[in-house]
């Protein structure tokens, strides 16, 4: 699987969070929207981290809960993180 292919994926897992845990429609996404754009507050982004940990078993840091950051950005970064890991 390409990096590509691999954060589509994770944007895909993503949008699946964001729509169950958080009510955020996927009909609204596409990969290059952004947190701001979907109107996601700092207090839904941090638990949308504590989301992201449960699912990937990666941590945010404060400056990694952008609102400017887009769904694949988020899923570039997550796919990073994750890799560390192994």
């Amino acid at each position: 699987m390409t990096t590509t292919e691999r954060a589509m994926t994770t944007a895909a897992r993503i949008c699946r969070l964001l729509d169950e845990k958080f009510g955020v429609p996927v009909l609204q996404f596409s990969e290059q929207i952004t947190f701001e754009q979907l109107e996601v507050d700092s207090l839904t982004l941090v638990e949308f981290a504590l989301a992201l940990k449960k699912e990937f078993g990666i941590t945010l840091n404060e400056a990694e809960r952008d609102p400017s950051y887009s769904i694949i950005e988020m899923a570039t970064l997550v796919d990073a993180k994750t890799a560390e890991l192994r």
